[in-house]
């Protein structure tokens, strides 16, 4: 989606703007150089952390990533492959060296912000970076030995001193710069594009489609120029749809892709469910519902116990002296077992004395003693408040957070990042990333900071230099879990 962008932001600069470039060239070159200098710097210093979201996703990226120099570019090559009677190669012709040129100028403020960390890991550790992250860094290489050449040599003042076939044949090497920028896209956005990622899959499918219609169009023009049957001119076109073929059955395997992405996502829920402690799933069990309605669990009755309404129903024993007797449950939870009393009213046995002291205390009338008088119930006694002078006792510590483990999710520099926090006692006791779709090493760089927040104790943390945006990423998912743990 960003090339995109870029590559609709580039036609509109070119085409409303190549008179200027080619009058003014020299300050269009040192635009671009304060620029790219500013872009890095911001990058490196960490500075451009404070900038809006939207302005480091939909701005700022297209100078670090290199993506507008790379649509200029593809304006620059294009320009080539046009045929030579075209009105478009018309208007684009007389500007396409300074094009180039600025796009040199923007392209290294992608390979100096990212070589700060590849180059690095390169040369010092390149066992931390996957062999498709490192063959990208080696074609990187090649592209400056290759770019450096042909950007100096579009300067007119240079060109005019050097001979037309020497110059011709070095312009050349340009068709191995063009499709090295293809591979090293490819080399960085198909592992991602496999695993399932939209953005990746989008890149693959952009870039080739635009690179592989060039390559079709430039043979096409050159098959032409030697006067090659009109027949001829099928196959380059044939090809290329067959590469864009393959490309997207290698790379775009959906139901592979999506399959795996949903175990990848079961397999870390049921692995953040099992190391979660028992004390923070009876917490989870308890507040699983923020509507305010009481979650704890109700124990099961027993088969003793008897609900009000059965006991509101309980049929009425008759005496011998055919007078009724309720028979009420005690609150003490002994039940009356239901034998008669004799003609005297004496308790028939202890259980029934039982019930008898259990009605007293019900409020209901019972028959009592040796003279079968009805006597009434006894006075129930007002409950005997704490005295005032009583030392109260230590009111309990409020938390700010719930104890227990909790999830959150931030923005990174390609996707959500996602995090799962242990709290205990409004301590943070871990951090840990369960999901990424970050570029490495620079995630591996950002995770740096997680530290900082443990020793800290708070998100008002220094980003990582070089991996400013996953680095924001990490922070924003930790504070989105804090906001889920607060009481």
């Amino acid at each position: 989606m960003l090339f995109i962008i870029a590559l609709c932001l580039a036609s509109a600069v070119v085409f409303a703007g190549r008179n200027f470039i080619k009058k003014h060239s020299v300050l269009c070159y040192i635009s671009a150089a304060v620029i790219s200098a500013a872009v890095f710097a911001g990058m490196v210093s960490g500075t451009v952390s404070a900038l809006p979201g939207w302005v480091n996703t939909w701005v700022l990226t297209l100078f670090s990533r290199g993506t507008f120099a790379t649509a200029l570019f593809v304006i620059v090559m294009y320009t080539g492959a046009l045929p030579n009677n075209s009105k478009l190669i018309r208007v684009l012709m007389p500007v396409r060296a300074e094009l180039s040129i600025l796009a040199s100028i923007l392209t290294l403020t992608h390979n100096a912000a990212y070589g700060v960390t590849y180059f690095k890991m390169m040369f010092i550790n390149s066992s931390m970076l996957k062999t498709t992250q490192f063959t990208a860094g080696v074609i990187t290489i090649i592209l400056l030995c290759l770019m450096i050449p042909l950007t100096v040599t579009s300067f007119k003042l240079i060109r005019r001193h050097m001979n037309g076939k020497t110059w011709k044949k070095l312009q050349k090497s340009a068709y191995l710069f063009y499709a090295l920028i293809y591979l090293h896209v490819m080399f960085l956005s198909v592992p991602g594009a496999i695993n399932g990622n939209i953005s990746y899959r989008i890149s693959v499918v952009v870039y080739s489609v635009v690179f592989l219609l060039y390559a079709a169009m430039r043979v096409e023009k050159a098959w032409k120029k030697r006067r090659m049957p009109a027949a001829y001119s099928v196959v380059p076109y044939t090809t290329a749809l067959v590469s864009f073929a393959l490309v997207c059955i290698f790379t775009l395997n959906v139901p592979g892709a999506v399959a795996g992405s949903v175990r990848q996502e079961e397999d870390t829920a049921l692995a953040v469910s099992e190391s979660a402690p028992s004390e923070a799933r009876d917490i989870m069990d308890t507040y699983e519902n923020e509507d305010g309605k009481n979650n704890e669990k109700t124990p099961l009755s027993s088969d003793n116990a008897e609900s009000p309404e059965e006991e509101d129903s309980k049929e009425l024993d008759k005496e011998e002296n055919g007078k009724e007797v309720p028979l009420t449950e005690s609150d003490s939870g002994v039940k009356n077992t239901g034998i008669k009393q004799d003609s005297r009213g004496s308790a028939a046995s202890p259980v029934q004395a039982g019930a008898d002291k259990a009605q007293s205390k019900t409020g209901k009338a019972v028959k009592n003693g040796e003279d079968g008088e009805t006597r009434p119930p006894e006075a129930k006694k007002p409950e005997e408040k704490p005295s005032v002078s009583e030392a109260a006792p230590p009111p309990a510590v409020k938390y700010k957070y719930k104890n227990g483990s909790f999830s959150g999710s931030g923005e990174g520099y390609v996707g959500l990042i996602s995090v799962n926090i242990k709290i205990q006692n409004d301590i943070i006791k871990d951090i840990a990333v369960t999901k990424n779709s970050e570029d490495e090493p620079y995630f591996s760089a950002a995770k740096e900071l997680i530290g900082d927040i443990l020793s800290k104790q708070s998100t008002s943390v220094d980003t990582v230099s070089g991996a400013t945006f996953s680095s924001k990423g990490i922070i924003s998912a930790v504070e989105d879990a804090l906001k889920n743990a607060k009481q």
